[in-house]
């Protein structure tokens, strides 16, 4: 994703304190979230978010939760370039990240320690 930025460079949102650091992270993850990362270039100019999830019904709850809460605001932050789903997510998970148009990576093999 790309990162938007200020007039004087820093990538911020129009409400206090929002950036790119802060946005969404720490809050309204539940139980079924295994783990949230967010990776920001060097030059700050490009971002990724992994996100991972105990199930699709877990990623969907994230989903309404996050959808509520942060969307507009990271929206206001970043330009998605794309959406990677690693497993295989249920038709209702499918369903509802259809709009991002993400790209469905089907397991083949390896493994996770």
């Amino acid at each position: 994703m790309g990162v938007r930025r200020d007039d004087q460079g820093r990538c911020r949102g129009k409400a206090e304190g929002d950036d790119c650091r802060n946005v969404g992270t720490g809050r309204g993850f539940g139980a079924g979230t295994l783990g949230y990362q967010w990776s920001i270039s060097d030059d700050g100019s490009h971002g990724q978010v992994h996100e991972r999830y105990r199930d699709s019904e877990a990623a969907l709850a994230h989903l309404a939760s996050f959808n509520k809460n942060f969307a507009a605001r990271l929206m206001e932050l970043v330009n998605p370039a794309g959406m990677v789903v690693f497993g295989t997510p249920s038709a209702a998970l499918k369903k509802e990240l259809e709009g991002a148009g993400p790209v469905n990576m089907l397991p083949a093999g390896g493994f996770v320690r």
